[in-house]
């Protein structure tokens, strides 16, 4: 995980960060542009939620000092971190960048094979249909999900894989790729996913992320507690290992 997250930090521009906002569901930090990610925390009334340590004093910070907030133990930070390096990693050429939902990506590799979801995702269950076998993991266990802790003994069957981007916040994804086959089409997708070729480095086949195409839009549903699905102002892009 050190290696890809240097990697990301070290491609980030000498830059100023100007907004930090900190929403139910998402953060949002603005430097080159507006980078979002989900806003990942320990359950509240636990007496483990942590508030951000340099709340008050994260405008202004250098970029590559906010994202390395993506190293902390306390993952709302981690999550800020996670909307820097978004905020400001090197995009691709424009050409680069397909406008299409990862689902319909995902359709194409997995139909008639074995689908493994790692994140309660609510698209999972559309592609029972298309695929031979459906595995859906998540940290929060519910009927027909299994639980993260099965990940080293089942990820191993999987021919496709769509990976949520909160591996990379929660520090799980080098994880789950070293459970994976290394033929396995290996897809990350989410709001805290970088929209960079740099991922390709690290095994991966397709990334999929959200843009921030409406700044104003976005932010006055995320200020008021809009959940990722309700957010205005923002579109859908993937990048292809490959392709040119």
């Amino acid at each position: 995980m050190e290696k890809l997250y240097k990697r990301l930090i070290s491609s980030l521009p000498e830059i100023k960060v100007s907004k930090v906002f900190v929403g139910a569901f998402d953060v949002a930090v603005t430097t080159v542009r507006y980078g979002l990610a989900s806003a990942l925390r320990e359950p509240c009334g636990s007496g483990r939620c942590r508030g951000i340590t340099e709340s008050g004093k994260l405008e202004g910070m250098d970029v590559k000092q906010l994202a390395e907030y993506i190293y902390s133990d306390n993952i709302l930070e981690a999550s800020v971190g996670m909307a820097a390096i978004n905020s400001a990693v090197p995009f691709p050429a424009e050409n680069r960048f397909i406008e299409v939902n990862a689902v319909d990506v995902l359709r194409a590799h997995a139909k008639g094979k074995t689908l493994a979801v790692i994140g309660n995702f609510p698209f999972a269950a559309t592609l029972k249909k298309d695929v031979e076998r459906l595995m859906v993991f998540d940290t929060n266990s519910a009927p027909g999900i299994l639980p993260q802790e099965d990940e080293a003994e089942l990820l191993c069957e999987a021919d496709v894989a769509a990976i949520s981007a909160t591996t990379l916040t929660n520090h799980s994804f080098a994880d789950v790729m070293s459970y994976l086959k290394p033929e396995a089409y290996k897809l990350i997708l989410g709001p805290s996913t970088p929209l960079t070729d740099i991922l390709f480095e690290f095994g991966l086949d397709a990334v999929s992320g959200t843009s921030v195409s409406e700044p104003a839009v976005l932010l006055q549903y995320l200020k008021q507690g809009a959940n990722y699905r309700q957010l205005k102002g923002k579109k859908m892009l993937t990048l292809l290992k490959g392709e040119r």
